[in-house]
């Protein structure tokens, strides 16, 4: 049953911490209980502010243009007629000396009328103003939620340049991750882990000290050498920094093919090593099948891949 303005009044006047107004009238406009244009704000300056809440009154008012009731809410901020210099509301007199009580209690009651009057006047433009900061905290509050669901808001996908051709479900969590990065890059094992949970397929790692490369197209010839630059003997050398390589599987939850060629995953698999593993790592990663599928049959070719499963 909804409920009624005097109630909606009574509750939020009775709340016993200092919560923002506007996010008081989000809640109240999304469970239905308030309606667009059914509230008008009062500023009533920051006087009172250092102890008293944002929200110092709220009330039912009727303006009796009709039968249509309103919720007014009395805030403790200056509005405009605070910030603006006292000569664009009031008239500016030169003093008069020698004034009796009665006149300065004249001119004290003309100011508060100028006062109220000024107020009345700016009030259309502070609920427009209003207006902007509850859309605001609506939107701010859809985003924050929209952190805690399973897929992360289309906006951090151009904030980090990530394509949208990664799976959806993996490129999320990454996301997520990014912010942590500077606490995971070095810690090898950690990002093993954190690779193993996003795939949910076991991550194994091999540490090597070195790696020997051979290139047949950097041979040399005697008197074309220059000695200390390109007089090596052979073809062949060791690279004594780091080498890694990272075994993904046995697969039980993935199929081989989104680890190989375009796949997403391979791809999703790439730019992690980019984010979470240091620069001068060099990386292997090692697609382990089932063991079930590691066997080659010419009755099973929709398993058998060349260089996968084909071995002798």
């Amino acid at each position: 049953m909804k409920a009624s303005l005097n109630h909606i009044a009574n509750l939020v006047t009775s709340l016993k911490y200092d919560i923002r107004s506007e996010v008081i009238i989000s809640d109240l406009l999304e469970s239905g209980d308030l309606k667009e244009g059914q509230y008008v704000i009062r500023k009533e300056g920051q006087f009172s502010r250092s102890y008293r809440f944002d929200l110092l009154d709220t009330k039912v008012v009727d303006y009796d243009y009709d039968s249509t009731q309103m919720l007014s809410f009395s805030l403790s901020r200056d509005c405009m007629y605070d910030t603006f210099p006292e000569a664009v509301s009031h008239n500016s007199q030169n003093d008069i000396p020698g004034k009796d009580i009665e006149t300065m209690i004249g001119e004290y009651n003309n100011r508060k009328k100028q006062q109220k009057a000024a107020r009345n006047f700016f009030q259309p433009f502070e609920n427009e103003m209003f207006l902007y900061g509850v859309e605001m905290e609506r939107f701010e509050r859809k985003f924050l939620f929209g952190l805690n669901s399973s897929n992360v808001p289309d906006m951090f996908y151009d904030f980090w340049n990530i394509s949208r051709d990664f799976p959806e479900h993996l490129i999320s969590k990454f996301i997520r991750l990014l912010p942590f990065a500077y606490k995971i890059v070095g810690d090898i094992m950690l990002a093993c882990d954190i690779l193993s949970i996003l795939l949910k397929e076991k991550v194994s790692l091999n540490n090597r000290a070195y790696k020997r490369y051979a290139d047949e197209s950097q041979g040399i010839s005697l008197g074309e050498t220059r000695l200390g630059l390109d007089s090596i003997t052979g073809t062949e050398y060791d690279d004594y920094s780091r080498h890694l390589d990272i075994m993904i599987g046995p697969l039980q939850t993935s199929s081989f093919t989104d680890f190989i060629h375009e796949g997403k995953k391979k791809r999703f698999v790439e730019i992690f090593y980019e984010h979470f593993f240091p620069i001068e790592v060099e990386i292997n990663t090692i697609i382990l099948l089932p063991e079930d599928q590691q066997k080659f049959e010419f009755n099973r070719t929709e398993i058998s891949v060349l260089d996968y499963n084909t071995t002798i």
